[in-house]
């Protein structure tokens, strides 16, 4: 019991420090004991290590950095190897961590963890229910995927992806203002028994957000068209308020402070004020849960109040580039 306290209270320190250096607070990243990377190597979640290593670039510790980042390329080659290649603390996101690097030694990490995703591809979309959402699900591999693509064009990625991506369209809904359910894709797909689990969920991880977010992508790396996609997406979910939604709640990673995320991203590309309206109606409607929120000191930032104030300090400061961590590149 002690044990899993410490790693939730150390858990706790890291993405206190985090904000405090993405906000550019006066303190250091050796508030982390430097003996964490030894006694805590088995025990944190990648994700932690994730945000020790981005912390570390804006503090310019490369010693620490290049410790840190071999860590990460340990844990995702070790999370290939159990199947684990989805997006949350998974192959996929050690992976979206380097990409946010430039040297010689992250491009060869990306490639290595590529060819381990690649190797595991099948598998993971012949799993039954097909789960179609980023933090778990067939989405956050292949917009990593795509990514990938991107900085290294590595061809096969496209051959492995594009069977994948042909079945995922063929599951797209048709969808009216007064239909039952708004998304154009469903939560879930089983193949064995065509059982389709439909939600009306916005969010980061599932919903139209996510899907418009996958389409953005394939649009640049795979065919133009999938562009037209994600803006027709994007423009129905413009009408899906809080009232019409299954999910609720402050979360980055199913709730509103992810559609912030999402429509500030999208607002910043296109230059739509509808977008960045629809960002400031759900940081409104997030601030508003704030009061009903127990213990917000122990919350953390994908799905607490951490994430919702490191979210409103980071769009005020205009210091958004830790939203690549969230596949926003």
């Amino acid at each position: 019991m002690n044990q899993i306290y410490d790693n939730f209270a150390k858990s706790i320190q890291i993405e206190n420090i985090f904000c405090e250096i993405i906000m550019n607070n006066p303190i250091s990243i050796d508030s982390v004991s430097k003996d964490l990377f030894t006694n805590y190597d088995n025990e944190l979640e990648l994700w932690h290590y994730i945000l020790i290593g981005f912390g570390l670039q804006k503090k310019s510790d490369k010693v620490l950095l290049k410790k840190v980042n071999g860590i990460i390329l340990k844990k995702g080659i070790e999370q290939s190897e159990q199947n684990a290649i989805q997006y949350w603390n998974g192959t996929s996101m050690s992976i979206n961590y380097f990409f946010s690097l430039s040297s010689y030694e992250a491009n060869n990490a990306i490639e290595i963890l590529t060819e381990k995703v690649i190797q595991k591809l099948d598998a993971f979309y012949q799993e039954e229910p097909f789960n179609i959402s980023i933090k778990n699900g067939i989405v956050g591999i292949i917009i990593c995927l795509c990514l990938a693509f991107e900085r290294t064009g590595n061809m096969q990625i496209l051959s492995r992806i594009n069977k994948i991506v042909d079945f995922i369209t063929i599951l797209k809904m048709d969808v009216y203002t007064n239909s039952e359910f708004l998304n154009f894709f469903p939560d879930e797909y089983n193949r064995n028994t065509n059982e389709i689990i439909m939600t009306n969920n916005l969010s980061w991880d599932t919903g139209n957000l996510a899907l418009a977010l996958l389409f953005f992508r394939l649009g640049k790396c795979l065919n133009k068209s999938y562009t037209d996609w994600a803006l027709r997406i994007l423009s129905f979910s413009l009408i899906q308020k809080k009232e019409l939604l299954d999910n609720t709640g402050i979360s980055i990673s199913s709730g509103y402070t992810g559609n912030v995320i999402l429509y500030h991203y999208f607002g910043s590309i296109y230059r739509n004020p509808k977008y960045l309206q629809a960002a400031k109606y759900w940081l409104k409607e997030a601030n508003r849960l704030v009061p009903k929120i127990e213990n917000p000191q122990n919350s953390y930032i994908m799905d607490g109040y951490l994430g919702l104030n490191l979210v409103n300090v980071s769009i005020k400061k205009n210091n958004t580039d830790w939203f690549n961590l969230l596949l926003l590149h």
